[in-house]
């Protein structure tokens, strides 16, 4: 979720410097994928981790901006493949989104 937070180039030369071992069938190991998972992000507004690194576990992620709009963290929601459904899906992604809005607005008043 941090990641997607990241201007471009930003992203891009991050992305171009992680080796990226596959931990699960469902790893993105390539720069590009990656890539585009993350303008995924950006567009919904919170990540999700489809057992992307932990089998049986799926994972909601939201950047926390500082008030130059650079992240500085993020907030985020995993649980067991057994539990996640539709409904969880949009709750979670909003709440994710939400809360890190919250928090980045609090942040930007104090920092």
């Amino acid at each position: 979720a941090w990641l997607s937070g990241l201007p471009d180039q930003r992203l891009l030369d991050v992305i171009e410097g992680l080796d990226l071992k596959r931990y699960t069938a469902k790893t993105f190991t390539t720069p590009a994928a990656l890539f585009d998972e993350l303008k995924r992000t950006r567009e919904q507004g919170f990540a999700f981790d489809d057992e992307e690194n932990e089998p049986d576990i799926r994972c909601f992620g939201s950047p926390i901006f500082n008030r130059s709009r650079e992240p500085i963290g993020a907030v985020s929601i995993s649980m067991p493949v057994y539990r996640h459904d539709e409904r969880r899906h949009e709750l979670c992604g909003r709440l994710v989104r939400e809360t890190a809005q919250l928090i980045s607005a609090e942040l930007s008043m104090m920092l």
